[in-house]
């Protein structure tokens, strides 16, 4: 079966073939209805997604038909919470989060699409658990399939910043000057005796045929006299007896070339652009650079070649010609270069360049970005790197916000080092050297004592040139940018990250905020793998002890474990020393009735439900002594506080919170259990008004996120609460 995606491609859908589908045809029909509903209106991965997750979930069904004797889930309307329940945490333990959600998550769609298109009505309540991507933390480290790619992408890029410095002198060593007359000239008629020659030779093949007559009215425009009086046969003996041939090799068409079809040699440009226009773009003011020196694709370019006046105006044409063309015949500047942009950026770095260096760095480090923004590109080795004899140096930078002493301020920055190898292609050390030579043109640029001037006149170590369509941005005058700006570098980050595709656990990874935080831990996390010690580790962070490293660089179960067991300690002392009335702090009761001292007072008995592991808040009751449900007499003693949790949502002493929200739903769970167990009249008498309650809740709750969180939690750890069945109606409770 083949069903076409919104994209226009023919999607192979196959869930309806396996040996499950077939014993199950009523499901398998209504899937394919929903696929079929579902997938035009989606993309071809959609489609893809939605055919494996039925295919699971037609295998899930039957396999729980067969492990089940009372419930068989031949069709969609056999569907119940316990089954979509538990396909969402098999799809969990069977399959990595990412795929598992958008298995999930598709096929929840295409099923509630379905069942509201055909009205189709359940004889149970069915709830599919709301799912959502759960994102990666800002300090986790990545995944090592995704440290390796993103190690293999920076090298390829970082080479190619290598290859883009040699070739610029390789290019103009071997380039030559073009001149707009020559081209001209070559681009203009002449009949002369080697053009003739030329076409002779390679036009029409040096043969003499009917087809060969077509050369005589060439031949009759020919410069020569001589030869402008030959027949064509009487030519053919003149070129083979005079060996006419290596004089064709010296000529060209004798109509010329056309302009569109002069093919450009890169290291023509390159040379052409260096020797007669040094100061572009780096020294040339910036409105020469919007009208002057622009492309043709704006108003003040050439729009045709008899407008062309120099080389420049000439390359700009020549490429607004090769965008003009829909099929791309006429070439820009060799088989590679598509556009003037292109070759700029052979010349000079971009922020794209930068990002690569930058987070080769990171990773090589351990630094942060700040701390690699902060670099010293006049002083960044030790002073004692010199006398070691060995390839080892020792880089530094300064750690802004680094003080962690009590009598120093948080703000004032302390260095940092790391140690190096000089030998080795992509180390920090030789990373620095590539990026200070890369931008050292840029520093010579007028342009340049403007932007350092917005650095407090320090130099700037991750300088790019902008791409020139931002050139005409009337904001800015200034066609050099800092990376260490973030916005800059929220772009560059996002244009490098589309260009190369990077993912982890939860997809791809395309903006800097899943990205750049993560390199640090990670780099932690390969410190850890070669067996280096806690303190080294702290050391080489700049922490002042590894307890400030494990709190912000360590999520690690044994660490998070660790740190709630360091609370329950702390929680533990405070609780002692209530109760050797050690404590001095202050406790305000909530008193209620007169305030008169003289007065008979009552204090409220408030409770703080909890779970069975003393971790996670429940629910709140504002004074136990004084329940307000409805026939609460029934329940609860005068004397005694109420604890009947099953109430609280029914009495206006209770106070619900987000943390309330996986029991309350805990709770629904249940109920509607008991619901397919009891008979109608015994369900209503027990459970209906505490039902109705906890749809108020979750149904009127302001935030949804709230509740998908808490559906999550209480799928992950259910059951939450232990089986309450309510007290049936007068029966006084002991």
């Amino acid at each position: 079966m083949k069903i076409k995606s919104k994209e226009g491609t023919l999607n192979t859908i196959t869930f309806h073939k396996s040996a499950a589908a077939k014993v199950l045809p009523q499901l398998t029909a209504s899937l394919i209805e929903a696929a079929q509903a579902y997938i035009p209106y989606r993309t071809n991965s959609s489609a893809s997604h939605l055919n494996s997750a039925f295919n699971i979930l037609i295998q899930f069904c039957f396999s729980q038909s067969i492990l089940s004797e009372s419930k068989k889930y031949n069709s969609i309307e056999d569907f119940d919470i316990e089954l979509t329940h538990g396909f969402y945490h098999y799809l969990k333990l069977n399959y990595d989060i990412r795929p598992a959600f958008n298995k999930y998550k598709i096929s929840r769609k295409a099923i509630l699409d379905y069942i509201k298109e055909k009205n189709i009505k359940h004889s149970k309540n069915l709830a599919f658990p709301i799912a959502r991507s759960i994102p990666a933390k800002p300090t986790d480290p990545l995944p090592k399939k995704t440290l390796n790619n993103l190690f293999s992408i920076l090298t390829k890029r970082i080479d190619n910043i290598i290859e883009k410095k040699n070739l610029k002198n390789k290019l103009i060593k071997n380039g030559k000057i073009l001149n707009i007359e020559e081209i001209k000239l070559e681009s203009s008629k002449d009949y002369s005796l080697k053009n003739i020659c030329f076409l002779y030779k390679y036009h029409y093949k040096e043969e003499n045929n009917r087809h060969t007559q077509n050369l005589l009215p060439k031949i009759r425009k020919c410069e020569d006299a001589n030869v402008a009086k030959m027949k064509v046969s009487e030519f053919v003996v003149a070129y083979n007896k005079n060996k006419w041939s290596k004089l064709a090799d010296t000529g060209r068409h004798p109509k010329g070339t056309p302009i569109t079809s002069y093919n450009l040699k890169l290291e023509d440009v390159v040379t052409t652009l260096v020797n007669l226009y040094p100061n572009y773009p780096l020294n040339t003011n910036i409105d020469e650079l919007r009208t002057k020196y622009c492309g043709s694709q704006t108003s003040n370019g050439a729009k045709s070649f008899k407008d062309v006046k120099n080389e420049f105006e000439y390359f700009r044409y020549k490429e607004y010609v090769h965008h003009s063309c829909e099929t791309k015949k006429y070439n820009f500047c060799g088989n590679d270069i598509n556009s003037w942009w292109e070759i700029i950026e052979l010349l000079y770095p971009n922020a794209e360049d930068m990002v690569a260096i930058l987070l080769m760095i990171m990773l090589q480090t351990g630094w942060n970005k700040e701390t690699v923004f902060n670099i010293n590109i006049n002083d960044y080795t030790h002073a004692l790197s010199d006398l070691n004899e060995n390839n080892s140096v020792l880089i530094k930078s300064y750690k802004i916000r680094g003080q962690q002493d009590i009598n120093l301020p948080y703000s004032q920055s302390k260095p940092i080092y790391f140690c190096s190898n000089k030998k080795e292609k992509y180390s920090a050390y030789n990373l620095f050297k590539l990026l200070i030579d890369i931008t050292n043109p840029l520093r010579e640029s007028q342009y340049y004592k403007e932007i350092k001037e917005s650095n407090q006149n320090k130099d700037i170590a991750f300088l790019c040139l902008k791409n020139e369509y931002r050139w005409g941005n009337k904001k800015s005058d200034n066609i050099l940018v800092d990376l260490n700006n973030k916005k800059i570098y929220s772009i560059a980050m996002k244009h490098f990250l589309n260009k190369n595709e990077l993912n982890d656990e939860n997809g791809r990874i395309d903006s800097s905020e899943k990205l750049t935080s993560r390199l640090r831990t990670t780099w932690k996390m390969i410190k850890q793998d070669t067996g280096i010690g806690k303190e080294m580790m702290s050391i080489l962070m700049g922490h002042s002890s590894y307890d400030i490293t494990d709190e912000h660089y360590d999520n690690s179960p044994t660490a998070i474990k660790r740190r709630l067991n360091n609370l329950i300690n702390e929680m533990t002392l405070i609780e002692s020393d209530l109760k050797t009335g050690q404590f001095r702090g202050t406790l305000i009761p909530n008193r209620i009735g007169d305030r008169d001292r003289n007065a008979e007072s009552k204090f409220k008995y408030g409770n703080i439900f909890v779970d069975d592991k003393n971790e996670r808040l429940i629910c709140i009751c504002k004074d136990s002594s004084n329940p307000q449900f409805y026939q609460h007499e029934l329940y609860v003693r005068e004397d005694k506080p109420c604890k009947f949790i099953t109430k609280c949502l029914l009495c206006p002493q209770s106070l619900v919170t987000r943390n309330s929200l996986p029991y309350i739903i805990d709770r629904r769970q249940y109920i509607l259990e008991q619901e397919s167990i009891l008979s109608k009249l015994i369900f209503e008498e027990l459970y209906s008004d505490e039902l109705s309650a906890i749809q108020y809740v979750l149904e009127n709750w302001e935030d949804k996120n709230d509740i998908e969180e808490a559906e999550i939690f209480q799928m992950e750890n259910y059951p939450l609460l232990p089986a309450m069945p309510n007290i049936a109606f007068g029966e006084q409770h002991e």
